[in-house]
């Protein structure tokens, strides 16, 4: 029951993202599923606070290079939040509360800190999916910034961002424009909980792998291969009735899916569990 209240919770922000403000709250609704207990008002009122201190060190007459700056300047410096080089797939750094607590997270999770206090100044930015790395960027009348909080706000040329590729594929992907389009707030949500999902399912982490795949459903739920996937993790995990449901949904909704051979072979092995199970 606890789990259901706070689903609708999250997916009741989801469906709002009107500000960087309520990317933040979705973001900490995500962490909610591992702390059960965090504070979401409390970690909301830290980033508001922050955002007022970034204000109070900007200047009217700054333009977006000295504003990014002395955002750089707050929080890398002063505040001290740093790129996690060192365990860069622990969970935590998913997680906003624990970035603020630890001071050191992921790209999407600083990029997402970064733009709640952005928005308190106001400097409008938006962020950037590119593969691999996320970023965000400033793009207004005269200048256009792309910044990269994972190294401390540094701003990025084209030739960086193709080193940036080198590093996460080994030269194996050229850069191209399109690796710069905006991401929405939405698409933002559904990267930080697919790189949480990947996380869990490098460990074997069923439970929370599963926790995971029920908020993408929540941001779109007819998703074919979250519901094969939930469907899968449901398997793992012996709830074999759900595992049935979610995979003849999944049939039905991608009738000439690749695997449809093998789920096929699964869903004719689950029937004969529920079976067993009545």
């Amino acid at each position: 029951m606890e789990e259901t209240a706070e689903l609708k919770a999250f997916t009741d922000v989801a469906q709002r993202l009107r500000s960087a403000t309520d990317l933040v709250e979705a973001a900490l609704r995500i962490a909610r599923h591992a702390c059960a207990d965090l504070d979401v008002a409390a970690y909301r009122q830290r980033l508001a606070d922050m955002g007022e201190e970034a204000r109070r060190r900007v200047d009217p007459a700054d333009g977006p290079r000295e504003i990014v700056a002395k955002i750089n300047q707050y929080l890398f410096v002063e505040f001290g939040l740093r790129g996690n080089e060192e365990d860069y797939f622990d969970p935590k750094n998913s997680f906003i509360n624990e970035v603020l607590d630890r001071k050191i997270g992921i790209p999407i999770t600083l990029s997402v800190i970064y733009m709640s206090v952005a928005e308190a100044i106001p400097l409008p930015l938006e962020g950037v999916g590119f593969p691999g790395h996320f970023l965000i960027r400033y793009a207004g009348e005269g200048d256009e910034l792309l910044i990269d909080p994972f190294h401390q706000g540094v701003i990025l040329s084209v030739p960086d961002c193709q080193d940036l590729l080198d590093h996460v594929y080994e030269g194996a992907v050229e850069f191209r424009p399109e690796f710069l389009h905006p991401a929405g707030r939405r698409q933002i949500l559904q990267r930080m909980l697919n790189n949480l999902k990947g996380i869990y399912l490098r460990r074997e982490d069923y439970p929370n792998a599963l926790a995971i795949v029920d908020r993408l459903l929540c941001l779109e739920p007819n998703a074919p291969d979250e519901l094969r996937d939930r469907g899968i993790l449901h398997y793992r995990l012996r709830s074999f009735g759900k595992a049935l449901t979610d995979l003849e949904r999944y049939l039905r909704l991608a009738p000439n899916a690749q695997d449809r051979e093998a789920v096929q072979h699964n869903i004719r092995l689950l029937r004969h569990l529920v079976a067993g199970l009545n």
